[in-house]
């Protein structure tokens, strides 16, 4: 069994799509065990972003609109749930698949974040699960 994050950004929360991306996760045979909903703060964001290789400016951007409204955290447990979550569900905005092309607007407000990898994965569970101790985490 294994976990992944799914953060439904504030675009998406915006156009209200959790219950199609808890559909879909469903539809995978994936499970949502935790949900949290949350306005990031800026240390949260770095958290995610800071040292993916974005330019500046970029990174300006994405941390901008990250904290510009609330968002929806979900746990989601199941066999092989990293790579279902990524790339089965969020997908890529410029490989024209996945919840980023269907809803998103640009690179940047592209509805969900997931991360790539198991590592990533318990990383990102851990700061906003585990050791969070906000009350609205």
């Amino acid at each position: 069994m294994e976990e992944t994050l799914l953060l439904i950004k504030p675009d998406g929360v915006e156009k209200k799509l959790f219950k199609l991306i808890a559909s879909r996760i469903f539809n995978l045979k994936l499970k949502i065990s935790q949900i949290s909903c949350c306005q990031l703060e800026v240390e949260d964001v770095e958290f995610l972003y800071k040292g993916n290789g974005l330019m500046y400016d970029q990174y300006c951007a994405v941390e901008s609109f990250m904290v510009s409204g609330p968002v929806i955290i979900l746990l989601v447990t199941g066999e092989n749930a990293v790579k279902l979550v990524k790339y089965g569900l969020v997908g890529k905005y410029d490989r024209r698949q996945g919840l980023r092309w269907e809803f998103g607007e640009t690179p940047v407000k592209n509805v969900a974040h997931a991360p790539e990898n198991a590592t990533e994965a318990l990383q990102q569970i851990t700061y906003f699960f585990l050791t969070n101790s906000q009350s609205s985490y």
